[in-house]
């Protein structure tokens, strides 16, 4: 998110732990705006609300209400009561703040149970005040409970002891910003006060209320779009996805499982949420510095992040069977798919650089269909023979080729497994034969 500036107008909120709020010291101190809490559930009003919402305007702050959500009533009942309360206070008045809906707890909800939520009180508020309201919330509940469908609503962030905000879920920008809990106020009786920010100065701040938004970040233009859906909208996504070289099907206007994959493809190259659904986030990075697609499926034999296709698919099934997780398996060569590259190429002796090329794909073949046994000092026959003559072949030295594991081809697989980074123990187990069959 944008970083903290001093230009930013400065706000408080207060609740009925703050009594007889002198709101004309607040105003003096160079404080612009005020959230103020009203309602709480579907019983709770706030009892400072009325004279905190009405002397705050008085003394040329800009005021608003806030309603604390208790999610395991019903989201349209909360919405009226809060609606219902402000209205009976004259609130909602022209150059108000937008309402706000304070989401801190999830009540034993799941996120998409939230996220539901959010959106129906939303929803209510705005069908029956005309007006968008905001959300507040905290980094860990967003990154828990909240996704990128609700970007398109306007953020009051709570974030402590940081310049910049991290983006989270759906929000690249923060409009309003509670910066800290500890705070005091000329004004203000309480030991410890919310202070916040606004994105823009003062000026903006004035602009913004009466619908002016000037630089403050506005709901995103672009809408959110998922698999299913039709239409202009999905056919400009198609053309941007194949101009980066992420889709390679008709630009039809139809969100079908070919653009559902290229989404997620962008996404996951891009160090996105995969999950398909192209929302705020995915928008601003397909218009902001996106990264092209590094590369599809050729006819190099070579498998890289990026890449995609049946053979994807072939590899990362083999690597979960080699116990060596690439995520979810679905075509895709994202960062998971790379690391479980990197942590087979790790264990089994061979140059760690996340592509699965030829001796990496011949590699897992050779681990998938091993049958050689584990040889150590003292076995000896046919298979210490076979394995002493490889380890000749390859530069290792072993004595006469007698089918004997004594001494001197224990040195040798020693400094085999040196040589190729593996566990020196002088054990050739599954790992040291594929690294010496992948080399021979």
């Amino acid at each position: 998110m944008q970083a903290i500036n001093m230009s930013n107008a400065k706000g408080i909120d207060v609740s009925n732990y703050d009594t007889n709020v002198d709101w004309a010291k607040v105003k003096a101190a160079g404080y612009s705006f005020a959230f103020i809490k009203s309602t709480e559930g579907v019983t709770f009003v706030d009892q400072e609300f009325n004279r905190s919402y009405s002397n705050a305007r008085a003394n040329g702050i800009i005021a608003g209400p806030y309603h604390y959500a208790r999610p395991y009533n019903d989201a349209i009942k909360e919405a009226d009561f809060f609606v219902d309360t402000v209205r009976s206070f004259n609130g909602f008045q022209n150059g108000d703040l937008p309402p706000v809906l304070d989401i801190e707890s999830n009540a034993g909800l799941g996120r998409a149970e939230i996220v539901s939520w959010c959106r129906t009180f939303i929803n209510r508020v705005k069908d029956r005040t005309g007006l968008q309201p905001m959300l507040y919330t905290y980094l860990y509940f967003a990154k828990d409970y909240l996704d990128e469908s609700l970007g398109d609503v306007l953020l009051w962030f709570a974030r402590y002891g940081v310049n910049v905000p991290e983006d989270v879920a759906g929000w690249s920008k923060w409009t309003f910003l509670q910066y800290s809990d500890t705070g005091t106020v000329d004004g203000v009786n309480a030991t410890a006060v919310d202070l916040n920010l606004f994105y823009g100065d003062e000026t903006e701040l004035i602009a913004f209320v009466n619908g002016k938004q000037g630089l403050v970040p506005s709901p995103n233009p672009t809408p959110m779009l998922r698999l299913g859906d039709t239409g202009k909208a999905v056919e400009g996504l198609q053309k941007q996805l194949a101009e980066l070289g992420y889709y390679t099907d008709n630009i039809d206007g139809i969100f079908g499982p070919n653009t559902d994959k290229a989404v997620r493809l962008f996404q996951s190259i891009n160090g996105l949420a995969v999950d398909g659904i192209v929302g705020p986030n995915t928008w601003d990075k397909l218009m902001n510095s996106p990264i092209k697609n590094p590369g599809t499926i050729n006819n190099t034999g070579v498998l890289k992040l990026g890449d995609s296709g049946d053979a994807v698919t072939k590899l990362q099934s083999n690597l979960a069977s080699l116990g060596f997780s690439p995520g979810t398996i679905d075509g895709i060569f994202g960062p998971n798919t790379e690391a479980a590259v990197r942590g087979f190429q790790g264990a089994y002796g061979i140059t760690i650089d996340g592509i699965a090329g030829p001796q990496t794909l011949k590699a897992i073949d050779i681990a998938l269909n091993l049958s050689k046994p584990t040889l150590s000092v003292g076995d000896s026959g046919a298979a210490v023979a076979e394995l002493q003559q490889y380890l000749l072949n390859l530069g290792y030295s072993v004595g006469p080729v007698d089918g004997i594991f004594g001494r001197n081809t224990k040195r040798a697989v020693l400094a085999f497994q040196g040589t190729v980074g593996l566990t020196p123990d002088g054990i050739v187990g599954p790992k040291t034969w594929v690294a010496i069959l992948v080399r021979s």
